[in-house]
């Protein structure tokens, strides 16, 4: 496990990509696991408890339905294993040090000036992370790296678009 972790860390700092992935079912529902269960922490310490398994499952959902798209739609289908497995990898690999930032401001109580300080820290590894995901995304496509980079950001403005909404609509 520490290979693959050192692996998604090289393809984090932009020197492998998804084709140095194995293409394995079980590594990707390991992975895919992962994935869903950080990010349904995340959903709960953002948003609350309520509709965070609902937002997680979303979550999911999401990345593999737009990622599926995008490489049929290129006609690269047949990357769509490994191109997962990478997006699960490096998702989980970034969420780990959101989640301490996020663990430590629900601490510290939103009002606490450090809180203010913690969520300011988040923004470059968001920016890391739009980076990572726009190089998996220029590989797995092989389009140019501004191509790959917006392919992430619509991803990720999809997401805190349309996976906060699901929750209130489950509630509905």
């Amino acid at each position: 496990m520490q290979s693959f972790f050192r692996t998604f860390l090289s393809i984090a700092q932009l020197r492998q990509g998804p084709r140095d992935l194995p293409p394995s079912w079980p590594l990707l529902l390991r992975l895919g696991s992962c994935y869903l269960l950080t990010s349904i922490l995340q959903s709960r310490w953002l948003f609350g408890p309520a509709g965070a398994l609902t937002q997680g499952f979303a979550d999911l959902t999401l990345t593999v339905a737009f990622f599926s798209l995008l490489l049929l739609l290129r006609g690269c289908g047949h990357r769509l294993l490994q191109t997962l497995i990478a997006i699960f990898g490096v998702g989980t690999l970034f969420a780990l040090p959101m989640l301490g930032i996020l663990l430590a401001r629900q601490l510290l109580g939103a009002a606490h000036m450090l809180s203010a300080m913690m969520s300011l820290a988040s923004l470059p590894l968001l920016l890391w992370y739009l980076v990572a995901l726009g190089h998996v995304a220029r590989a797995a496509l092989d389009v140019s790296f501004v191509l790959g980079f917006m392919c992430a950001m619509l991803y990720v403005a999809l997401g805190y678009w349309l996976i906060p909404s699901v929750s209130t609509m489950a509630v509905a």
